[in-house]
C-alpha cells in the first residue's frame, strides 16, 4: 500500500502531518524527513500527526513516533497524535506506548 506524508503550515508556529496508509520499515523515512524538516523550522512551536488514514503501523512506525516524540521534547516543541485510526491504536494501546503521547480524538 502507497503511504503519503502531507504537512501543512497554519503560518502560527503549527505544523500538521498528515499520514495515510502504512507507516512501516519502508515508509519511516520519508514521514522522519517530512517531520524533521517541520522540527528544524525556527518557527516550530507544534507538530500534530493525523493518523486519521494510517491503517497500519509496524514496529518501526511507533519507533519513529517514539523519537519524534523525544527530539521535540529535546526541542522545545510540541507533539500531538491526532485522529488514530482504530487499528493504529489498538497497537499504541498494546505496547503500552498510550500515556507516552499526547493524543486528541
Amino acid at each position: 500500500m502507497e503511504t503519503t506524508v502531507r504537512v501543512e503550515a497554519d503560518g502560527a508556529g503549527v505544523t500538521t502531518a498528515h499520514v495515510a496508509g502504512e507507516l512501516d520499515i519502508e515508509s519511516v523515512p520519508e514521514f522522519n524527513e517530512a517531520v524533521r524538516n517541520c522540527l528544524n523550522a525556527p518557527e516550530c512551536r507544534q507538530i500534530r500527526v493525523n493518523l486519521a488514514r494510517l491503517t497500519f503501523c509496524d514496529s518501526s512506525g511507533l519507533a519513529a513516533l517514539v523519537a519524534l516524540n523525544y527530539e521535540c521534547g529535546q526541542h522545545g516543541v510540541g507533539l500531538v497524535i491526532e485522529q488514530p485510526h482504530a487499528r493504529v491504536m489498538r497497537v499504541i494501546e498494546l505496547t503500552g506506548l498510550r500515556d507516552t503521547f499526547r493524543i486528541e480524538p
